[in-house]
């Protein structure tokens, strides 16, 4: 065997499974990944028990820092197997080691590989040749069902006892059919730049060991039973699952356990992506109309009915709570089988497309039936409200009502649907009154911030809004002789001034210079595939769909006090190619150890402006004692490119102390208090700050005098419920309801506040650049023709709060 603290180099090049995050993630191309020098310490064993069943006793190459050296793929297996092949051998020009030895009941191969290796020796990386451990190979002493209970023989991910990350794949390219191959997350060294080489520690999925089959015994000829529609198409996100003896639609990934529980929306997302597959539809018939079977079967055997003034009412309850507030105790929680205007539109709309494609009779009958319940009142149990002076669909039908945007915009595009579907009049007035009435209300759901604006989720303030405190500048006369919040008398105090200076992060950007890096911080991507270009103390980063592009620097150990809180602040813009959708900026920060897998303690997507602006954001150092942090500055993903996120002046440091200050109370219906103000008089001059993301901000500088001043708390401090996702969801309903109002008989100026909002708000919605709806005035009647088609084809889709969010 090969010493410890080596490793191969050139370069190697192996099969690595997809892993998700900026730091870590290798790219498959043609199927490999960038190529990684892997750097060896040792070797523990972890030890399987042997069950009844005789589930085979393992011991597993496991790596503290590091992991099994990762290997190329040879064709010399057609010949014969290298790492089953006791002996030495020359494969492809590479010199080859294996020995092997009985296992419990199985037998256990390690195979070695001679190559040049790197170690870090006296402060430096040192290359010699040796032998260096490469791979764990069991052999086929065993069946894939005496594997059961065995991670190694199963496809998933999971953690060992010692805190590290394994991951395995079974029955692939890399794998073949009837064996897996086990990775585990861990540090090496790896070339991190070149022309000339050099080295740096990285992280990554390291390839350690395999497993292969015993064939099972020839079962009886028998039919096997069928999967879900003969293993047919599922949508993305979604699977299907047996529950109490019936096939089940479901998304994979919810808040709520188990995922399989009744959630409408989800259900109507699902049926409608298989009803709009056409080409599943044309190509095999039979599987689309099993999967679009399970769909509406499981759709509708989760409804209820009720007879409200001589109509039957059908209802779509969600089967699991939720709490609205989440736990700010001002909402009451929802126990399962609350309903929701949301559920109601996706299940109205997916009727009227039902109907139109496969021409029953029966889903015509539950529109009416699922329409229905728009005329009962919120009063009554249903979800329709007016009792605020406008016509609202409540997405939650809490106490007290919430004003969600989202569920009330779906809930209305539900109904166009239907409305154009039948030619029904009372539906078609009700969307014109909730459409007119959004006029009024959209002003209040908009909310200021660094940037922008974004908008509010709901026209509720929660229970935790932004301490207030006056200020005066150090040395100051200035005296305050009287002050209210909102006509109320309140101790807001008055202290002297104090700063935050954050110092823990070298603000210097250049990252290269001659092909060096030049300070502390580096390049994500390899130089050669880096977009990263940088002067003083600004650098541009641009998406490329291709690498996680951005830079990072570490914060050592000796600054960081575990559980202390941090605040990061730095000027950043967006610059989005003309007409292409784009990305928002990303700062992810990672728990950094010497031996250990990296973890994400913070991560934002808030820099999303396209004019330069100061963005903060605060976090606990939830980190181990000895423990560094890793600051990233990112592009929002790779999924796009074209998108340019520029950062400058960052800066890190401990949270500002609070000290004292007030706790406002704010009313918790906007619409009732939209404005909320302090008004304050004396003489000299004063700050009025608001204490938000671990830093005290200004709100106005005041000259006072003796007749009172009014100061207007900006929205963001009084606890509005922000989303960024549901921002650019917000923006997306807006555009196709223009598109909506104009087809149904709006004029253009009667439109025109739906694609003014739209507009206003897209400039912190990078995702829907481009995708605004042109300005139809001029074209009216050429508009209502030529949009039928895209109206009938709208996905946005039928957002699900419980399941997309939980993707990101």
């Amino acid at each position: 065997m090969a010493p410890p603290e080596w490793c191969p180099s050139p370069l190697c090049q192996a099969t690595m499974p997809p892993h998700k995050g900026p730091m870590h993630e290798m790219r498959p191309r043609g199927g490999t990944v960038s190529r990684v020098c892997l750097f060896l310490r040792y070797h523990q064993e972890l030890h399987m028990s042997i069950t009844r069943h005789f589930r085979i006793l393992l011991a597993v190459a496991l790596l503290a820092v590091a992991a099994v050296v990762a290997l190329p793929r040879t064709d010399a297996a057609a010949e014969f197997d290298v790492y089953s092949t006791p002996g030495y051998h020359t494969i492809n020009g590479r010199q080859w080691h294996t020995w092997c030895e009985p296992y419990s009941q199985t037998e256990r191969c390690h195979t070695n590989i001679l190559a040049t290796q790197v170690r870090y020796e006296n402060g430096a990386y040192v290359q010699s040749e040796g032998w260096v451990f490469n791979n764990l190979t069991y052999l086929s002493g065993l069946t894939r069902a005496q594997w059961v209970g065995n991670p190694l023989g199963a496809n998933g991910s999971w953690t060992a006892a010692d805190g590290r990350q394994w991951y395995t794949e079974c029955d692939t390219a890399a794998t073949g059919r009837g064996g897996c191959r086990s990775y585990i997350y861990g540090q090496a060294i790896g070339v991190v730049s070149q022309d000339p080489t050099t080295y740096g520690w990285v992280s990554d999925w390291i390839f350690n060991s395999m497993v292969r089959f015993k064939p099972a015994p020839a079962p009886t000829p028998t039919t096997p039973p069928p999967g879900p529609c003969n293993d047919a198409w599922i949508p993305s996100g979604f699977a299907i699952t047996k529950v109490d003896g019936k096939l089940v639609p479901h998304a994979v990934k919810t808040p709520y356990e188990p995922n399989t529980l009744y959630n409408p929306t989800s259900i109507s997302n699902f049926t409608r992506h298989i009803l709009r597959n056409s080409s599943l539809r044309e190509s095999n018939r039979t599987q689309w109309e099993c999967l679009l079977k399970i769909g509406t079967d499981t759709l509708l055997d989760g409804s209820t009915t009720q007879a409200h003034e001589g109509e039957t009412v059908r209802w779509f309850p969600y089967m699991f709570p939720f709490d609205p507030s989440e736990g700010a105790e001002v909402i009451q929680p929802l126990e399962p089988g609350w309903i929701s205007g949301l559920a109601q539109g996706a299940a109205l709309g997916l009727m009227a497309e039902l109907h139109t494609v496969t021409g029953d009779e029966q889903w015509q009958v539950r529109g009416e039936e699922i329409l229905a319940s728009f005329r009962v009142p919120f009063s009554e149990g249903g979800f329709t409200h007016r009792d605020h002076g406008f016509l609202w669909f409540e997405e939650y039908p809490s106490n007290p009502p919430t004003t969600v945007l989202n569920g009330h915009l779906e809930a209305i595009i539900g109904l166009d649907i239907w409305a154009r579907h039948t030619g029904d009049e009372f539906t078609r007035e009700l969307f014109n009154e909730a459409l007119t009435g959004l006029e009024d209300v959209l002003p209040e759901m908009e909310v200021p911030v660094q940037g922008g604006i974004l908008t509010s989720y709901d026209l509720v303030r929660m229970d935790h809004p932004a301490p207030l405190r006056f200020t005066r500048e150090p040395g100051s006369s200035a005296n305050i002789t009287g002050y209210r919040l909102n006509g109320e008398k309140v101790d807001i105090p008055f202290v002297d001034r104090t700063s935050w200076t954050g110092r823990m992060l070298e603000p210097f950007m250049a990252v290269y210079e001659s092909g060096q890096h030049v300070n502390k911080w580096a390049s994500i991507a390899p130089q050669s595939k880096s977009t990263v270009s940088s002067s003083g103390l600004t650098v541009k980063i641009r998406s490329d769909k291709e690498n996680w592009q951005g830079i990072q620097q570490l914060v050592p150990a000796s600054r960081v006090t575990p559980g202390t809180d941090l605040t990061l602040q730095m000027d950043s813009r967006l610059t989005l190619t003309d007409g292409v959708a784009g990305l928002s900026g990303r700062i992810a920060v990672y728990e950094h150890c010497q031996g250990k897998a990296t973890r994400l303690v913070h991560e934002t997507q808030k820099n999303r402006g396209q004019t330069w602006a100061t963005y903060t954001t605060s976090f606990t150092a939830d980190v181990d004692p000895g423990c560094g942090l890793l600051v990233q500055l990112l592009t929002g993903s790779y999924g796009l490119e074209g998108t340019t996120v520029e950062y400058r002046n960052i800066s890190l440091g401990e949270a500002q102390e609070l000290g004292s200050h007030h706790d406002p109370s704010y009313g918790l219906y906007v619409h009732d208090t939209p404005d909320n103000a302090i008004t304050v008089s004396g003489s000299g001059s004063i700050r009025v700050q608001a204490y938000m993301d671990g830093m005290w901000h200004n709100i106005q500088s005041v000259s006072l005098g003796s007749t009172s001043t009014a100061v207007e708390v900006p929205p963001i401090y009084t606890d509005r419920n922000i989303h960024y996702g549901y921002h650019e969801t917000h923006v997306a309903e807006l555009s196709s309801l223009y598109t909506r109002a104009i087809a149904a008989g709006f004029t253009a100026d009667q439109a025109k506040f739906l694609r003014d909002y739209a507009v206003r708000w897209e400039a912190m919605a990078p995702s829907q650049h481009g995708k605004i709806p042109r300005d139809q005035s001029a074209d009216n009647a050429r508009m209502r023709t030529a949009q039928t088609s895209e109206l009938d084809s709208y996905e946005l889709p039928l957002f699900d709060p419980f399941q997309k969010f939980y993707e990101e």
